[in-house]
């Protein structure tokens, strides 16, 4: 199956050049560079479809580390029954157990868009994709928040807080400090996740199961 077929309805969204030109960058860093996640994995968030999305959680970029991104915002493996910081502060207001979905796929098939402002990075180089990514970010976000006016958006940190004036008809937008720079500052996270389900109930939408 090719990319644009597992991307599907979301393909509509794009700008064919950007994307294309995007794309071309991306497989010369590949050569070069050691960059997260595994191309395959580019666009694994993109999981539910545009049409039952109600939620778009944006961040900055995947994991830096090698081994730790999947493609999906903050979502990781556990390894040595350990996860990444600022997923653990993330899920903090979250009354979770061992049985929890790490990799965070369960809330994407809920119609959660886990989106990074940066769909890749470069090993150990933070930001290193942003600017590369900017302008396929930008313009979906365009696209989609004039498709559909009934979507929850949290901005979690600066980086994906100045997106914010691409997003038409933005009255559900939630916005927060990035997890990472909470667990730095040793702040706790705030429950996000009322919010987000409050605001669905008022857009007559099903509200997320964050944990079973």
């Amino acid at each position: 199956m090719s990319l644009i077929d597992r991307l599907g309805n979301w393909y509509q969204f794009f700008d064919k050049q950007e994307f294309n030109n995007t794309l071309n960058v991306l497989r010369k860093e590949y050569k070069i560079h050691s960059v997260m996640p595994d191309s395959h994995q580019i666009f694994k968030a993109f999981e539910c479809t545009p049409a039952n999305c109600s939620v778009m959680l944006i961040s900055q970029d995947p994991y830096p580390q090698k081994g730790v991104a999947l493609g999906i915002a903050f979502g990781n493996e556990v390894r040595d029954n350990k996860i990444s910081p600022s997923l653990s502060k993330l899920l903090e207001p979250l009354s979770i157990d061992e049985s929890f979905d790490y990799t965070l796929e369960s809330w994407c098939k809920q119609g959660v868009l886990m989106l990074n402002s940066a769909l890749t990075v470069i090993q150990d180089k933070p930001n290193s994709h942003q600017l590369l990514w900017r302008p396929f970010i930008t313009t979906f976000l365009t696209n989609y928040s004039t498709y559909n006016q009934k979507v929850v958006y949290v901005l979690l940190g600066k980086t994906a807080q100045t997106l914010k004036p691409y997003i038409q008809y933005s009255g559900n937008i939630i916005e927060c400090n990035h997890p990472s720079y909470l667990v730095r500052n040793d702040i706790p996270m705030p429950n996000i996740y009322q919010q987000i389900n409050n605001s669905l109930l008022q857009l007559n939408k099903p509200v997320i199961r964050w944990y079973d």
